[in-house]
């Protein structure tokens, strides 16, 4: 088990820093609107969800412990 979770773990590290190169890189050669706040919604978004996924698991453990 604590091997998937480092591999998941790192799945999602990769995803956020080639998340954020692809928003740099839309920035600095003039891409559409649309297409740099769809990258930077998914900047703020993705690590929102991912932070509520873990707060909500973590919470569920304790419940599942106590009963």
């Amino acid at each position: 088990m604590k091997k998937i979770k480092q591999i998941l773990a790192i799945i999602v590290i990769i995803i956020l820093v080639a998340s954020y190169i692809t928003t740099a890189v839309l920035a600095f050669t003039g891409a559409d609107k649309n297409v740099l706040m769809l990258m930077f919604y998914i900047d703020i978004a993705l690590p929102t969800f991912i932070y509520v996924f873990m707060l909500v698991a973590k919470i569920l453990k304790k419940k599942k412990e106590k009963s």
